[in-house]
């Protein structure tokens, strides 16, 4: 089965393309990734797409409808997951599913105000940079 997905941003920014085949490699990339996970690192862009398209394939071939798929994406990924970034790059994903089904979802993985980003980015970085007074 090959899995399409569009991720767009800010309505400025150019769509990112993916299209996955649902084979070995794929579902060892997805075990790869939930391992990060529960190790507690912050998975990429790529990692995160990964990750939702394998729900959204089993929650369409478990039978659920489009409203119970986008509620239980919408809660697969927290932001202290992601990296920084990923958040504001995925705000509105589309999943062609087979060529029989498609599902749009806005925010899977809630976005942090601006403050907060700010904040996680100093906390980060910015601690190398800094001079004691």
């Amino acid at each position: 089965m090959i899995i399409n997905v569009v991720a767009q941003g800010d309505p400025d920014m150019t769509p990112i393309r993916y299209s996955f085949q649902q084979d070995n490699v794929f579902t060892t990339s997805v075990s790869n990734t939930r391992d990060l996970l529960n190790q507690g690192h912050k998975i990429n862009i790529n990692q995160a797409i990964l990750l939702l398209a394998d729900t959204v394939v089993n929650l369409v071939r478990s039978g659920h409808n489009k409203a119970n798929i986008q509620q239980s994406i919408c809660s697969l990924i927290r932001p202290e997951q992601v990296m920084i970034g990923v958040p504001e790059m995925t705000r509105h994903l589309e999943f062609d599913i087979g060529s029989d089904y498609t599902i749009a979802i806005c925010k899977p993985i809630p976005c942090d105000n601006t403050t907060d980003i700010e904040h996680r980015y100093s906390h980060t970085q910015g601690g190398r940079h800094a001079k004691k007074v």
